[in-house]
């Protein structure tokens, strides 16, 4: 039995099993899986120094605090997004997760971003108020609202000496000759909210305006930090016209961009947004004409199958009164055998009765029931002759009908058409011939050809002529 020199046996400790024994592996990594989980979100603030940028792109430092240092790790695509330049001897506070570099047993951080320490106080500030306001539901998506297809006035908030402008407007006008509002504002410095909210109140005022632009460029987040202002943000949530918010580069995020209806990650994206490209109209205009063309041509093709139909359907008047006469002349005789039938059947009748009025003084009824009978004969042939006139009356207003649609019908009422020789098309205005225009005009009797001396809109004075190229007209 082993023991130290000095210690007493009392105190002896035996060893565990070997199941129970852990190694270095396995305590750096428990240690590693214990910072990551409880650790595995945490914002640092601390002074950068040993800062050293790898080939491979990635960013090694220290971060010292009054009494500690710890170890630093910044990966190249994280890196990359960093606004700046991390230095010797700045004061940073870093986002990011701890971890243990478990090969070295080395302590360590892993930075997602980071900022410089005088505007960890602002970000802060920042994400405070837009928890606020997104919990008021300034932010919801419901809230949003279409931007219109082709505005007639942009407002544009900005100000008149950036780029922004100048990037803004010429995407716009690149795209369609748009008509823009400017209202001047201050994009950054103390006055900067104020007269942000006041030039989105003064455009929201104008009728005319159908969508606003609030733009500028890219800048550190102390310069854009009036549109993070909260009297800012309630405006654009408020304005009763479209915003779109087009604030710095794609990366710069600021709180007017949840507010807005639409988020543009560029002055000039603004541009290709609020306005279609005038190219992309015309094409869409020349389709719509084409298919209406189709349309109509189609629609026109089937009207012209039922007319046609239609007139094989319709037959000559000389038919239809033919046919009348036919129906008239079978209803004639099938009438006389029914009358036959009838006057039989009365005859006989009559005998029997006459034969008991013999019997009962039959003189005195006979005259009452001859006028009867006469009256019943007349009725009859009254009907008929009634049928007949109605039948007529509709033949003589169809035949009047379709006389009318006879175009030498309307030509003889002293109408005339005139036609362009070299289109062959009908002249329906002056502005459509010029001098020496050669026309032929169609009468109820001939035509008359003409070449135009003189034009002039409006009524033609009394008398005036068209003579042909020779100097006079001629008629054909």
């Amino acid at each position: 039995m082993w023991w130290n020199a000095g210690v007493s046996p009392a105190r002896e400790r035996a060893l565990p099993e070997p199941r129970d024994i852990l190694t270095v592996d396995d305590i750096c990594q428990h240690v590693r899986d214990l910072l990551e989980g409880e650790l595995a979100s945490v914002w640092v603030e601390g002074e950068l120094s040993q800062v050293t940028l790898h080939r491979s792109g990635h960013l090694y430092a220290t971060l010292r605090g009054r009494e500690s240092l710890m170890s630093l790790v910044m990966f190249r695509g994280s890196l990359a997004r960093l606004p700046f330049r991390p230095e010797e001897g700045q004061r940073v506070v870093v986002h990011g997760y701890l971890s243990l570099y478990v090969p070295q047993g080395k302590f360590q951080m892993v930075g997602d971003s980071m900022v410089l320490a005088g505007r960890g106080d602002l970000l802060r500030e920042i994400e405070e108020l837009k928890r606020r306001l997104a919990a008021e539901g300034l932010f919801e998506s419901t809230r949003k609202r279409p931007l219109p297809f082709l505005p007639r006035w942009i407002g544009l908030v900005t100000s008149p000496d950036g780029a922004a402008i100048r990037d803004f407007l010429k995407k716009a006008w690149e795209r369609y000759p748009a008509r823009v509002l400017l209202a001047p504002a201050s994009v950054q410095g103390e006055r900067a909210a104020g007269e942000i909210v006041a030039a989105l109140g003064m455009l929201a005022r104008q009728p005319e305006v159908d969508v606003i632009v609030l733009t500028r460029g890219g800048g550190a987040a102390e310069d854009l930090a009036a549109f993070s202002n909260e009297a800012v943000v309630r405006a654009v949530a408020a304005s009763p016209v479209p915003v779109v918010s087009a604030v710095g580069h794609e990366v710069d995020v600021v709180l007017t961009d949840f507010a807005a209806d639409l988020r543009a990650p560029t002055p000039t994206a603004a541009g290709e947004i609020v306005v279609p490209r005038l190219d992309d109209l015309h094409a869409q205009i020349d389709a719509l004409g084409q298919r209406l063309a189709q349309h109509l041509s189609t629609r026109c093709a089937l009207l012209r199958r039922e007319l046609l139909a239609a007139e094989r359907g319709l037959a000559s008047p000389e038919r239809r009164v033919h046919r009348l006469l036919l129906r008239l002349a079978d209803a004639e005789r099938r009438l006389t055998p029914a009358a036959s039938e009838v006057l039989q059947a009365r005859g006989a009748r009559l005998e029997r009765v006459a034969e008991r009025l013999r019997r009962r003084d039959p003189r005195r009824r006979l005259p009452e029931l001859a006028l009867r009978l006469e009256r019943a004969r007349a009725t009859l042939e009254a009907g008929l002759r009634r049928r007949v006139q109605r039948l007529s009356s509709r033949l003589e207003a169809r035949a009047a009908g379709l006389g009318a649609l006879d175009p030498e019908g309307v030509l003889l009422r002293g109408y005339s058409i005139t036609l362009d020789d070299d289109t062959g098309r009908v002249v329906r205005s002056v502005t459509a011939v010029g001098e020496g225009a050669r026309l032929t005009t169609r009468l109820a009797d001939g035509r008359l050809a003409s070449t135009v001396t003189a034009v002039s809109a409006g009524r033609a004075p009394s008398g005036a002529t068209a003579d042909d190229a020779t100097g006079g007209g001629h008629a054909s």
